[in-house]
């Protein structure tokens, strides 16, 4: 009869053994016909349709090629002569060049192959450590599901695979404490990432915690260049975040977002995770992870410490603001699949994983295909289709005939405005880069936005301006307003979108 602390080390023994054997070439099969699947699943939905901060993205990379990395914002009125600190540059740049190789479907295909880098490289670190393909398959579905509404068209995708790929090397470096070569790899990640997005500050603290605790674990005489290995990656880590061509003031840009008390409190995705809405799936896998590892610790099975921490603190993370649930999907899974593969031996049938084995390769093969090809055939207006494009055409005829005229666009239109009119360049009051306007201005504007506020408020938010673009999709409160605002009408409306001018303005 087999004893439960057999029952629970069986599983155990047969991960070391997949691990040792490092991946087999089904298993690399395994992980990039994952990867393709999700290239699919966002080259289908989220690659095909630009948001406003893809729009932001594309003006700012054209911003770059033609003059420069930004240092005095130059875009817009509001914020015209300030400092600009544009942490993303590197980022926004790869989408614009991608965008003048292949229009917009190659910019969502770029989008979409990094976002599916990540979750290839996560499949593959789950088979590494001895996760059965059909249960990969499972929790890299799982994790797909967390993210699922960060995959919209944003320098964020470049992260993602970053991401992964520090957390793997920190995991394999974990099982023994021995300053892993692979470590070393980190700061020329960093290097990349500080440049790309602003989640490296998340990244960096991870990875300076992680040395800290590796160190503690070398404190023998013996040990003292292992530890001093750990050390002086920690070291580096800080240094990484400031190797930008912003040197030291990168600091102030990560202060302008992260102590933005607007940002909290008036956009989406800064807010507390809820038991509903977008947080839901979040929680569904927090949840889950608490269950089976109260289940796991009951059983005997201990996953690596740092693994759980690792996740549970990127889950106080999401927890505190929605856009960081996406990076507590990955370690999530991980830690998930980690439980189930010790815990429970996997009960495939060989036939079951023929099966899969045949119809996964193949239908990745195909959703690439397919994918690829309905990503090419996208009407521009299909991208486009969040933006009033008709009524933006409108707001440019109007301001070429007033050169003088500043625009003021509700959030949704004002970066589409200025990526598809460049000529408007300095004209237009705001567009989504929050961070570089002042707290006074953006209460102002985002009241304005949300239809909030009294009369008089809403003419000095308007002071300046003498065309306002609004979108009915995202607007309509605002447009009816602006329909009863004395000194205003209207020149321009249609299903999509509406313009005002001032009267007597030019």
């Amino acid at each position: 009869m087999q004893v439960l602390s057999e029952a629970v080390r069986a599983p155990g023994r047969d991960r070391a053994a997949a691990a040792a054997r490092g991946l087999t070439r089904s298993s690399v099969i395994w992980a990039v016909s994952l990867a393709a699947l999700v290239f699919t699943a966002v080259a289908c939905t989220t690659s095909r349709l630009l948001m406003l901060d893809t729009f932001a993205s594309l003006a700012a990379g054209r911003e770059i090629a033609q003059h420069g990395v930004p240092h005095t914002e130059a875009l817009t009125w509001a914020a015209h002569g300030r400092p600009w600190i544009d942490q993303q540059w590197l980022g926004q740049w790869l989408f614009y060049e991608a965008y003048r190789l292949g229009g917009y479907p190659a910019v969502g295909a770029l989008s979409a192959v990094s976002i599916a880098l990540a979750f290839g490289v996560l499949a593959a670190y789950m088979l590494h450590r001895g996760t059965s393909t059909v249960r990969t398959l499972i929790w890299v579905a799982v994790a797909y599901a967390v993210c699922e509404l960060n995959t919209v068209m944003r320098t964020q995708s470049f992260a993602y695979p970053l991401f992964v790929l520090m957390i793997v090397i920190l995991l394999e470096d974990d099982r023994r404490h021995r300053f892993n070569r692979s470590l070393l790899a980190l700061p020329l990640l960093f290097l990349l990432w500080a440049n790309l997005h602003g989640s490296v500050l998340l990244a960096a603290p991870i990875v300076v915690i992680y040395c800290l605790w590796a160190a503690a674990h070398n404190l023998r005489p013996l040990r003292r260049r292992t530890l001093g290995a750990y050390l002086g990656l920690a070291a580096c880590m800080p240094l990484a975040l400031l190797t930008t061509p912003y040197g030291l003031t990168i600091a102030d840009y990560y202060r302008s977002v992260l102590d933005n008390p607007v940002l909290t409190a008036r956009v989406g995705e800064w807010h507390p995770a809820t038991f509903g809405g977008p947080s839901t799936q979040f929680v569904i896998v927090l949840l889950a992870a608490i269950g089976l590892l109260g289940f796991a610790y009951g059983r005997g099975f201990r996953p690596p410490l740092f693994m759980v921490g690792l996740t549970f603190a990127l889950a106080l993370a999401g927890i505190h603001a929605v856009r960081y649930q996406v990076w507590f999907g990955f370690a999530a899974t991980l830690l998930i699949a980690e439980v189930m593969s010790g815990t429970f031996a996997s009960s495939e049938s060989p036939l079951i994983r023929r099966i899969s084995a045949r119809v996964v390769p193949a239908a990745a093969v195909i959703g690439v295909v397919g994918s690829s090809l309905l990503l090419a055939t996208t009407a521009t207006s299909r991208f486009e289709a969040l933006s009033p494009r008709p009524a933006m055409n409108a707001t440019a005829t109007w301001a070429a005939a007033h050169p003088q005229a500043k625009i003021m666009a509700g959030d949704t239109s004002a970066s589409a405005l200025l990526w598809t009119h460049p000529e408007l360049t300095g004209r237009v009051g705001f567009d989504s880069r929050y961070e570089i306007y002042s707290q006074r201005q953006l209460l102002a504007y985002t009241d304005w936005v949300a239809g909030n506020g009294s009369r008089s408020q809403w003419s000095r938010v308007l002071d300046g301006y003498d065309e306002v673009l609004l979108s009915t999709a995202y607007r309509q409160n605002v447009i009816d307003r602006m329909r009863t605002l004395p000194g205003w009408h209207r020149i321009y409306g249609d299903a999509d979108g509406v313009v005002f001018v001032r009267d007597g303005a030019g």
